[in-house]
């Protein structure tokens, strides 16, 4: 977790949410083309002001053209965005890897997981700290991290 960036409170969130949000930070590329379409939609403004002073019909199309344009540089950028997590596969599959071993079969670890393997490395204090460290009515997550010893 540490190596890629996580924390526990991260963690809880999609996948690839996770890999948006490492992609977009960590990337020496610029990803997003907000700056561009801005400038598009500027110059859309203007064509639409010209071609609206020939005959107001026009705007209409201009508006039709304008959004044809958006939705081509939006489609673009998504994938730019996937071409540069193809560049970051190894994070990409820490990621999933990592997800994995927390919810497995996208399910709480606790309902997939046998309690016995833990039991049977740590013995009674297994209970012990899962007893110490067990919220008894929030409605909240804890995450018991094992320590080498």
């Amino acid at each position: 977790m540490e190596k890629i960036g996580l924390t526990s409170e991260t963690i809880f969130r999609p996948a690839e949410e996770l890999m948006e949000e490492y992609i977009r930070t960590h990337s020496d590329h610029q990803l997003s083309l907000e700056k561009p379409l801005d400038e598009l939609r500027s110059v859309y403004r203007r064509v639409k002001s010209i071609s609206g002073e020939v005959d107001k019909t026009l705007e209409q199309h201009v508006e039709r053209l304008e959004a044809q344009a958006v939705q081509k540089l939006e489609e673009l950028e998504k994938k730019i965005v996937r071409a540069e997590k193809k560049n970051h596969e190894d994070v990409r599959r820490r990621i999933y890897d990592l997800r994995e071993v927390l919810f497995p079969q996208d399910n709480l670890q606790e309902r997939i997981d046998n309690f016995i393997p833990w039991y049977a490395h740590y013995g009674k204090k297994y209970f012990d700290v899962l007893l110490k460290y067990s919220p008894a009515f929030d409605q909240e997550f804890t995450l018991l991290e094992e320590i080498d010893s």
